[in-house]
């Protein structure tokens, strides 16, 4: 089994370390977290995991019909990769609508045990087809011209992954990050997804005792905007394939001094044009095109990993 990276812990060969920038944004972090040491390799019982801080760490996400039909597969990727980290839909109509299947509690608390973080994702309401984005015409799609209609779907948002979260075994306290794909550049679209994500930033963390976050393109999603609302999420997952793989600032059409203590998840292999891909791995019959991330941000675990980010690249 590949190592993994664990903060300020040499494992398997592979030397990990709190680089002097890390470190300054720990300590700046320390009023609101104690992060856990050490690593467990073997599976075992995960009945106290609660939120942890990582500091570029390596994992992965994916949207695919059938790779949780099989816990094999978490194993695999466990086994056979450096990823710490996998992100996972909990649900949404979005997701849903695009193929990309749910993680059921047994699958979270299966890749729990086997050592793994967790990246809890939710894809549910999107902007309006062809007035706000082109990519798909959703099911559900954000009020546009009416805030009020758009905070309040935004709140429902947050009740159903509430709901999903509390059935996986996530702990109070735990971000859940929801995927706004593209927003199309005008002021209407722009105040309808700022009114969507204010809504279910103020309901996960005023109802159910969550933290709200955000997935979004840095450029095509505008993921910058959501810095100036009124409950400004508490992490994002820029995606940007075209900059540093290494880490998660740099990015572009995102400035670096936003977000800036651990509370980033850098999706640096994606579909988007040029750049890093997704990546391809076989593992016996079963084939699954995965994006990488980097980690530094709150995710749901039982370790705090860390160390370096790269680009891994497929096996097949």
């Amino acid at each position: 089994m590949l190592s993994k990276g664990v903060i300020n812990e040499a494992h398997g060969g592979r030397s990990w370390g709190l680089s002097l920038r890390s470190l300054g944004r720990l300590l700046a972090a320390m009023s609101l977290l104690i992060i856990p040491l050490g690593f467990t390799a073997a599976f075992t019982s995960h009945n106290a995991y609660g939120w942890v801080t990582e500091q570029d760490a390596e994992g992965f996400d994916l949207c695919s019909s059938n790779f949780f039909d099989n816990n094999q597969n978490l194993l695999n990727f466990w086994n056979n990769t450096p990823w710490t980290t996998i992100g996972v839909y909990l649900g949404g109509s979005g997701a849903a609508s695009v193929g990309c299947q749910a993680a059921s509690a047994s699958n979270i608390k299966y890749a729990f045990g086997l050592g793994y973080s967790v990246e809890a994702l939710w894809y549910g309401y999107q902007m309006p087809y062809e007035s706000c984005q082109t990519e798909f015409n959703y099911p559900h799609q954000v009020a546009l011209n009416n805030n009020q209609l758009a905070t309040d779907q935004g709140e429902q948002a947050a009740s159903e992954a509430a709901s999903a979260a509390q059935a996986a075994g996530f702990n109070s306290g735990a971000t859940i990050y929801y995927d706004m794909e593209e927003v199309i550049n005008n002021s209407g679209c722009y105040a309808a997804a700022e009114n969507f994500i204010n809504g279910w930033d103020y309901e996960l963390a005023n109802v159910y005792h969550y933290r709200g976050g955000v997935y979004s393109p840095t450029c095509s999603g505008n993921i910058s905007m959501y810095a100036t609302i009124p409950n400004v999420p508490n992490a994002i997952a820029p995606a940007d394939n075209l900059d540093d793989p290494t880490g998660v600032y740099n990015l572009r059409c995102l400035a670096n001094g936003i977000w800036d203590i651990n509370q980033r998840i850098h999706q640096l292999a994606n579909s988007g044009a040029g750049g890093y891909q997704p990546q391809t791995f076989k593992y016996g019959a079963s084939i699954y095109t995965v994006d990488e991330d980097c980690v530094d941000a709150p995710v749901e675990g039982s370790t705090a990993y860390g160390g370096a980010c790269q680009f891994i690249g497929g096996n097949d």
